[in-house]
């Protein structure tokens, strides 16, 4: 007979044992804690100052501007483009500043041949003696451009020159004739009055002889009273006349030496006043001299020219015709060749960054996981801060030079000012312990100073 079977139940197949699996659990969790504290230990972290910072040129980017100014007539260079130094950007309509340099020339030949004039007059003499160029018959324009709108005739200045002259020589000839004939006048009136007056010492000294001779006659009686009163009356007459003539030929005399006196003043007045007139000649052509060559600066800077190699930008001319007023900022030129970052430091954080620290740039128009950070050196940090006048936000400025390695080399070469980027300014290296325990630290250290 056949034993029955036994039927047993599923759970009675499934292992109950768990210590194998605790033990697994435990080694696999004491492994980890291990090895998380062995990290935490011996594996330093970077510590770093994050700072938003911008690319800026290597060197200063220059400002295109323009002394006077004008209208434009061509434009060499637009925004983006790269220009040379030295390159034209702007051509300026040169026809105002031809005219006023025309102007200031004309003006400066009319000063030299007034020079002339005056020079001559000074001198006395008979004609003016005029600049060489003045001669010259092929140089009838001191302007050599095309567009000059002055011609200088110097055969019209020194007509005119020389007839101020004549007229002006005439005219003093004439007042110093009159002044002679006036002289020559009183010395022949005091020619005739000295004659008269030695005649009338003569007969007042013959008449003196014969009143003393007829003395003795009159006291012996042979001699009439009346007729030896007549004399005397004669003599006393004599002697009036006498004095009569010597006052007038002291009148004549001082006459004649006033005359000559206003004579001399008339010649003096004349000097003096072309010495002054030469004088104040020669300070206007210096003045319109320092004015041509400024007017000349002008002329040939009709052409605004690059100041320095690199890239336009922030053109403000784009328009054929349009006015440059004086002074004003025409466009700037980046130079080309090397970017650096410029960052802001916050106040908490500039305490930590010197130069010479590394340091990773992430410029945020790149595709942070398609590029790496480029890595940079501290070259500077500002002694003072800085206030945005936009936010008020006060900072320190840095400033980082980017370091070339293989693998940011295109990130360099696409790099243009104005970029913004993230800067990361190591500090220094502590392990993920020293991170965790600096607040406790620090808060024993406070306790015990405090206390």
């Amino acid at each position: 007979m056949t034993k029955p079977s036994v039927v047993h139940h599923w759970a009675d197949t499934v292992a109950v044992e768990t210590a194998s699996i605790t033990r697994v659990g435990l080694l696999t969790v004491g492994a980890f804690i291990t090895i998380f504290g062995l990290w935490a230990v011996l594996f330093p972290l970077s510590s770093a100052v994050i700072a938003m910072g911008s690319v800026i040129p290597v060197g200063k980017s220059k400002t295109v501007q323009h002394p006077t100014g004008g209208t434009v007539i061509e434009i060499h260079a637009v925004d983006g483009q790269v220009v040379e130094p030295g390159a034209p950007i702007v051509t300026l309509d040169p026809i105002i500043d031809q005219a006023e340099l025309g102007r200031l020339q004309s003006r400066y030949a009319l000063l030299q041949a007034i020079e002339a004039r005056l020079v001559a007059q000074y001198a006395d003499e008979a004609s003016i003696r005029f600049p060489g160029h003045f001669h010259n018959s092929d140089e009838m324009t001191s302007v050599r451009l095309a567009e000059s709108l002055y011609k200088i005739r110097y055969d019209q200045l020194m007509a005119d020159q020389q007839s101020e002259f004549d007229d002006n020589r005439e005219l003093l000839i004439k007042e110093l004739s009159e002044l002679d004939q006036q002289v020559s006048s009183a010395r022949g009136q005091l020619k005739g009055l000295k004659s008269q007056k030695n005649n009338t010492i003569k007969e007042r000294k013959n008449l003196a002889k014969q009143i003393k001779r007829i003395q003795p006659l009159l006291k012996e009686g042979h001699y009439a009273r009346n007729e030896a009163d007549e004399l005397e009356r004669l003599f006393l007459r004599l002697s009036g006349e006498l004095d009569r003539l010597n006052t007038e030929i002291t009148e004549l005399e001082f006459r004649v030496s006033e005359i000559l006196d206003r004579k001399a003043a008339t010649i003096a007045g004349r000097r003096g006043e072309i010495s002054r007139q030469l004088s104040e000649t020669r300070g206007e052509m210096d003045s319109v001299k320092n004015q041509i060559s400024a007017a000349g600066n002008t002329v040939e800077k009709s052409d605004i020219r690059a100041s320095a190699g690199g890239i336009l930008t922030k053109s403000a001319v784009n328009t054929i015709g349009g006015v440059i007023r004086p002074g004003e900022v025409i466009a700037e030129i980046v130079p080309v060749g090397g970017y650096k970052i410029e960052a802001r430091i916050a106040l908490r954080d500039v305490d930590y960054v010197q130069t010479g620290q590394d340091a990773n740039v992430v410029i945020t128009a790149f595709n942070r996981q398609l590029n790496d950070p480029i890595p940079a050196t501290v070259d500077y940090v500002a002694a003072d801060s800085e206030v945005d006048e936009k936010t008020g936000e006060e900072y320190f400025t840095a400033r980082l030079t980017l370091v070339e390695t293989p693998n940011v080399i295109q990130q360099l070469n696409n790099l243009r000012a104005g970029m913004q980027g993230e800067v990361y300014i190591t500090t220094g290296e502590r392990t993920f312990l020293n991170y965790v325990l600096k607040p406790l630290s620090d808060g024993f250290r406070r306790a015990f100073r405090e206390s």
